[in-house]
């Protein structure tokens, strides 16, 4: 067993160039599979990041339309929920740069159905006592340089005009996974502005926020909530968070679905590049085959030879990739990603897709030595030393 592996070890070595260049092609191809699935991985973190104690309350028609104020008191009301918020979706220019984090005009109550966001208490009466108060996450305030204290202007879109905030608090996540890509300011600032000024709708909020109570069932909640507006002229739909976050991802779900089907091509691309290689060795040592064969070794050991080539050249690939993503994720994010990071909170290889191409890695590199192996143990020796003759 010792000397097949030395063999099969210097089989893959006796063209060390090919072997190198095939090896690089192997490895860039599980580095394609790996980084397309990260993508779709970073899409879909949203939903595994959703509260599933949490639910939303919109208007039925759209996320668009408003819905009054007064509704506030009766969401509270209902029986199993816990807490409940109210927010607008703001929106707007920051630096005349269209911005790339969330802002929302929240009340103060709203900050309590998102325990995840560390929040201090002194930060929270500092948002209460100062009417334009802000609260930056960590991560909007680490890329702008935004500093506890600094006045900021934002130019609104949805709500127009010139919009000034004292940052009063800059808060980190829970934990890593955690999108702090965000801003809130005081809605009622933001409705006395609509009211006097923009005469947009005041006293209409965009959704309500709402943390259900410990073994409550969301669907009996949600139909108890959109039950008590029914038939009126703002009717709501209430659901998850994670039914809510799925809605915006089904918008590209045939983007996803193409970036998967991209993602096995390239493992096809794969296989023929790693195929094509052992067809090329396996002709040149044809004759060499014939001889061992000749000498008793068993269609099984020939499969062997060649599947046992095939995968040092694929699992060395992989090993590649382990040792890429390695230094590339060692580094800071935006280092290595560059602007991709804005619109992907959390940009991780998971375990399971490193383990997929593990997998892939094996599965091709026995298909692309086992199709030489078939051929050759069809010959007959006689047939394959006449025909080197």
């Amino acid at each position: 067993m010792l000397d097949l592996f030395r063999l099969i070890y210097r089989n893959a070595l006796r063209h060390p160039v090919r072997s190198a260049l095939t090896t690089i092609g192997v490895t860039v191809a599980l580095l394609a599979f790996c980084f397309i699935h990260t993508v779709i991985g970073a899409w879909m973190s949203g939903v595994e990041r959703s509260a599933k104690n949490r639910m939303v309350v919109r208007n039925a028609v759209s996320l668009i339309f408003y819905l009054p104020l007064s509704y506030y008191d009766a969401v509270l009301s209902t029986p199993g929920v816990e807490k409940a918020g109210y927010g607008n979706w703001f929106g707007g220019l920051f630096r005349n740069e269209r911005v790339r984090f969330q802002q929302f005009a929240v009340n103060d109550a709203y900050l309590d159905v998102y325990p995840e966001l560390a929040i201090s208490p002194e930060m929270r009466e500092k948002f209460r006592n100062n009417r334009q108060a802000a609260l930056v996450g960590r991560e909007v305030a680490d890329k702008y340089n935004i500093k506890l204290g600094e006045r900021i202007q934002i130019q609104g879109t949805i709500f127009p005009g010139l919009w000034e905030f004292d940052v009063v608090g800059i808060f980190p996540g829970r934990d890593q996974q955690t999108d702090t890509r965000t801003m809130f300011f005081r809605w009622d600032y933001l409705n006395e502005r609509n009211r006097i000024e923009i005469q947009r709708q005041p006293d209409h909020i965009g959704f309500f926020a709402v943390q259900i109570a410990a073994g409550a069932e969301p669907a009996v909640i949600s139909k108890a909530i959109d039950d008590k507006f029914a038939n009126s002229p703002f009717e709501t739909l209430t659901e998850t968070e994670t039914a809510f976050v799925q809605g915006f991802i089904s918008m590209s779900s045939t983007i996803i679905t193409v970036l998967v089907f991209v993602s096995y091509v390239v493992i096809a691309i794969m296989l023929l590049v790693l195929t094509n290689t052992m067809l090329m060795s396996s002709q040149e040592r044809l004759r060499e085959y014939a001889v061992l064969k000749s000498l008793g070794f068993s269609s099984s050991r020939i499969w062997a030879l060649l599947c046992g080539e095939a995968l040092v050249i694929s699992v060395s690939g992989f090993f590649m990739l382990c040792l890429i993503l390695a230094v590339v994720f060692s580094l800071p994010p935006r280092t290595v990603f560059g602007s991709l990071v804005d619109f992907f909170p959390v940009f991780a290889v998971k375990p399971w897709t490193v383990v997929a191409s593990a997998f892939a890695s094996l599965v091709v590199g026995a298909a692309a030595g086992g199709i030489p192996a078939f051929r050759i143990a069809r010959l007959k020796v006689t047939e394959v030393l006449r025909r080197v003759e």
